[in-house]
């Protein structure tokens, strides 16, 4: 089988999976979502098995019964999105010293919690990935935040405020 052919196979089984979507550019060409991001980005459900986030994007009917379930849990949940979460974690850093003008806060994942975790969140729900990095310095800060219980935990404690 030639190269564009197997190309052209993979890309209808995977469209037709929901995996790839064809999009259409300025110009008119219609592209699919693999020719238009960077290789090995295409498919971002494909890059971490325990990572949830890119289900938000998805239309709620696009998605699986379980993946529904996931989202329709999350919509009634204490902490319901990547901007609540981002709120959440900047409040968390205001009750403990601020935040410098260099960081930024940014959500990078959404997982589910594999064990009870006693006065954090239980097993099954969903828990949001939070990440605060120095403009210079890099990551200064990575917090877990349960959606269910909006119970923060912070991964890197800071001795004094200036300290990254």
């Amino acid at each position: 089988m030639g190269t564009p052919i197997a190309i052209a196979l993979l890309v209808a089984v995977l469209t037709t999976a929901g995996l790839v979507r064809t999009v259409q550019d300025a110009t008119g060409n219609k592209k699919t979502n693999s020719q238009c991001t960077a290789p090995g980005m295409e498919t971002p459900e494909l890059r971490d098995p325990d990572d949830l986030l890119w289900v938000l994007d998805r239309d709620i009917r696009s998605l699986g019964q379980e993946l529904q379930r996931v989202r329709k849990a999350l919509e009634t949940s204490k902490v319901p999105s990547p901007e609540r979460a981002i709120d959440e974690a900047i409040r968390f850093m205001f009750a403990r010293g601020g935040i410098l003008a260099e960081e930024h806060v940014k959500v990078i994942g959404l997982f589910r919690l594999g064990i009870d975790a006693p006065q954090f969140s239980g097993k099954g729900d969903l828990v949001w990935v939070v990440r605060v990095s120095h403009l210079f310095q890099g990551v200064t800060q990575e917090m877990w935040i349960s959606s269910t219980t909006g119970v923060v935990r912070s991964m890197l404690p800071r001795t004094k405020r200036g300290d990254p």
